[in-house]
């Protein structure tokens, strides 16, 4: 036989209300997490608008002082990219043939 701390109510009316007050404690807690979520979203929404905006201020700061921000970015839209990983050499054909060594 289980052993229950308190054990299940008998009554009808008492198995409903606890079933009742059970679920609106779920929805309760699914509530406050949901708000809490929402918090914290709308937290990291506000950090990144603000790195964003400071971000895009600096640079513009100094595009107007004439500092190029970003003087090696290969992404760059006004740059291509150079060929820089080939090699130059001289060679001297010695014989046409195949066989011939």
């Amino acid at each position: 036989m289980p052993f229950y701390i308190s054990p299940p109510p008998r009554n009808p009316v008492a198995s409903i209300l606890t079933g009742i007050v059970g679920i609106v404690l779920m929805a309760g807690a699914f509530m406050l997490g949901f708000v809490v979520l929402v918090v914290v979203f709308g937290i990291g929404l506000l950090i990144w608008a603000g790195i964003y905006i400071r971000l895009w201020w600096a640079r513009r700061q100094m595009a107007r002082q004439g500092i190029d921000p970003a003087p090696n970015n290969p992404f760059a839209e006004n740059q291509r990219p150079t060929r820089q990983d080939s090699l130059e050499g001289e060679y001297e054909v010695i014989s046409k043939n195949r066989d011939d060594k």
